[in-house]
């Protein structure tokens, strides 16, 4: 064990994510667990912190209790719910459209995610992946950030579509 990793719940973790200069992550990456209180999110949001110093991130939590007034503390405004109802508007200007619903966080940007659990679990699999492909073909991101949460539809469809995993 690392002099980052540290136990919980029998479960390693690392207080500090495996990010340096030579080995960037670019692409979608999912950060996953069924455990809950782990640290998960805390990890997700250090991750993208510590990688917007060299690239374009973007962070979306896409957990029923995401923790984010927590988190992002001047969370108000437009959330992931919005960006999807823009979405199946047909429009083109999506990455303008996302660049005005982001807040910024330690260089990292994010989008508030939806605040109740059962719009969350509503939204199809298919409609999260043509987001995730919206995102990476129109925007500026280098790296996406999924915070994944087991109740969202095709949790394993949406790893799958990932280019790293983090468990």
């Amino acid at each position: 064990e690392g002099k980052n990793t540290k136990k919980k719940g029998g479960v390693k973790i690392r207080d500090e994510p495996p990010v340096d200069g030579k080995q960037i992550v670019r692409g979608i990456i999912g950060i996953y667990s069924p455990i809950h209180r782990i640290g998960k999110t805390k990890f997700a949001i250090r991750f993208g912190q510590r990688m917007a110093r060299q690239i374009p991130v973007l962070y979306l939590n896409l957990e029923g209790y995401s923790g984010m007034d927590y988190y992002f503390q001047e969370g108000q405004g437009k959330n992931l719910g919005d960006l999807l109802y823009c979405m199946k508007q047909e429009r083109g200007d999506y990455g303008i459209k996302i660049s005005s619903m982001t807040g910024q966080a330690g260089g990292m940007d994010y989008i508030l995610p939806m605040e109740n659990e059962q719009d969350l679990k509503a939204v199809k699999c298919s409609e999260w992946l043509s987001l995730i492909d919206m995102i990476s073909e129109k925007c500026i991101y280098e790296a996406v950030i999924l915070d994944l949460g087991e109740c969202i539809d095709g949790v394993y469809e949406i790893l799958r579509k990932c280019t790293k995993k983090y468990s």
